[in-house]
């Protein structure tokens, strides 16, 4: 991590993604109908115990770090502190903003939500990943299995999710369509924001 990353363009653009992102996963929670496996887990655990999301994002990324730091430390940068212990203080601000102004009843307005909620979430997840300013703890526990099992990185993700989505099945979150879309579309929709707004976005930077 350098110091004169935060005068970079790519620094604040990393910055507006994750703003970007967690926008995305709050709209997933106002939808009710479920989010990605690991913001799911979290929720859960915040739900079942009491938590804030904040608290729980920030022991959980904070195991993953440790781990991180001495399995994967190439890959970390100012993202993946921005992502491990923000985040979700910026997802529970945006969720308490969003729930204030509309709360979506039945079901058409709730696919709505989460078909926004998974396009936000692409787009944020897309930046971030374009700035190559450090990748997610979470991220990172994928690459860490990959890199010391004979697993290819899909197989190690399946894995990673699989664990989430048990975790939060067992404490009775919410398993849904937005599980399913996060699970199996975010990967093409977040290759079509780079193609689209990335990699245009930071050629020059």
């Amino acid at each position: 991590m350098r110091l004169n990353d935060f005068r970079t363009r790519r620094f604040w653009l990393m910055m507006l993604a994750l703003v970007i992102m967690s926008a995305g996963i709050a709209l997933f929670r106002l939808a009710r109908l479920g989010n990605d496996p690991f913001t799911g887990m979290c929720f859960a655990i915040s739900d079942r115990y009491g938590f804030s999301l904040g608290a729980v994002e920030m022991v959980v990324n904070g195991l993953l770090f440790a781990v991180m730091l001495l399995a994967l430390r190439r890959g970390i940068g100012w993202g993946t502190l921005f992502n491990a212990f923000g985040i979700g203080y910026t997802v529970e601000f945006f969720a308490h903003c969003f729930e204030s102004l509309y709360r979506p009843e039945g079901l058409v307005p709730q696919v709505v939500c989460c078909v926004a909620a998974l396009l936000i979430t692409c787009l944020g997840c897309s930046m971030y990943m374009g700035a190559d300013l450090g990748i997610s703890p979470y991220d990172a526990a994928a690459l860490e299995l990959e890199q010391y099992t004979p697993m290819k990185f899909f197989l190690c993700r399946m894995i990673t999710d699989g664990i989430c989505v048990l975790v939060c099945w067992q404490q009775g979150g919410i398993l849904g369509l937005g599980t399913i879309l996060a699970a199996f579309c975010m990967g093409p929709f977040i290759s079509m924001f780079d193609r689209l707004v990335s990699k245009p976005l930071f050629r020059n930077c």
